[in-house]
Order: structure tokens, then sequence, then C-alpha cells
């Protein structure tokens, strides 16, 4: 995964989900992959962008209950329904767009909670589906069409809005941080994730 220039909330959850595809929950610590530099980095990686875009969350909260919390949304509970407040309006008018139903009742943690759960189902579906070639490293002329027409679909589909509803739940301030800062501040890692990971192979 290429570091981007701006790091945001979907940043980390990329990050989470790419790091939660490599091995399962039981492995979530630093002393399970202290034999695994790459999976290690991605930790302490993980472990800086949490601090920065969740400063509620306990500095003593370990690694895995963070990741826990960012995969199944329970971090909503620990923020005010006013931190959503331009995110719901936005949400109303989406669904209002699509949908002629009345709302009820005014949004609750657990509505949100749910959604979010749902987006990230469905991002994470995504992204097997944008990795369908990934482990193709050689392959005959004539097994390339489903290579193409997969290709081809793939690079059609637009994850702006997914990502846009999925970053301001997770952070409502919609907070960017560079990689000098995310250094500076949280104690980002310096060395090249590539790299190890090239090592490592």
């Amino acid at each position: 995964m290429d570091e981007p220039l701006k790091f945001t909330a979907i940043t980390l959850l990329e990050k989470i989900i790419e790091f939660s595809n490599m091995t399962n929950a039981d492995h979530w610590s630093f002393e399970k992959q202290i034999q695994n530099p790459p999976r290690r980095l991605r930790l302490r990686q993980i472990s800086a962008l949490t601090q920065a875009f969740f400063p509620e969350i306990s500095y003593s909260t370990d690694i895995k209950t963070k990741i826990e919390m960012l995969l199944t949304g329970e971090f909503i509970h620990q923020k005010k329904m006013s931190d959503y407040n331009n995110l719901l309006l936005e949400m109303d008018k989406e669904i209002r767009n699509s949908f002629h139903i009345k709302k009820e009742r005014k949004w609750e943690h657990e509505h949100l909670k749910n959604n979010y759960q749902r987006l990230v189902e469905y991002k994470m579906v995504l992204n097997k589906l944008f990795q369908f070639n990934s482990g193709i490293l050689e392959i005959s002329y004539y097994y390339l069409l489903p290579v193409v027409v997969s290709n081809d679909i793939s690079k059609k589909i637009n994850c702006e809005k997914l990502d846009r509803f999925l970053a301001l739940i997770i952070d409502p301030k919609n907070k960017s941080f560079t990689k000098e800062e995310l250094i500076s501040k949280y104690h980002y890692p310096t060395e090249d994730l590539s790299e190890i990971d090239e090592d490592w192979l």
C-alpha cells in the first residue's frame, strides 16, 4: 500500500483492513508479530494513526482492542451525537434523494454504528475485488481475458462517496496530517514499509 501525501481517517481504516486480512485476530499484537517485521511495522503505523485520529481512546488500550473498535464501530459510542450533526444532515439528504421514507426519530449511536459496519463490510468486499488479479505474476496469453475484463470493471468503480462517509464517521472533524506531522507528534514509524516487505519475501 503506497503512503499518501496526506493521511486521513481512511488511511487508518485501509491499513487496519489490510492488516486484518493478513492474520487472524489472535495475532493482533506486537508480541505475536515480533518475528514478522512487516506486520509489526504495520501495527506501529496503526498505533500512531489511532493516536492521531482517536485521542479519546486511552493510550493504554491494547492495539487489538483499537483495531476491533475501528472495524466494528464501537468507537462511535465514545463520541457525542452532536459531533456528527453535519454528517447526519448529509446522510438525511443522501437517503431522501433515493427513498421517500419519513424519519420517525432522531439518529442514535446504534444507528450510526450499524451504518458504519455495513459500509466497512462493503469496503472489504470491494478491496477483495480490486485485488482479484494481485496474485498473478505470470500468465499465458490464452488466459488473459479474465484479467482484462476484471481490471476494466474494477477501474470503473468509484469509491469516493463510500470513503467520504466512512472518513466522516471515523473523524467528524475530517482532519489530515502530513507524514512529517505524524512522525513529530505521534511517533509514526520512519522505516520504508515497501523495502521491508521486499526483504521479507
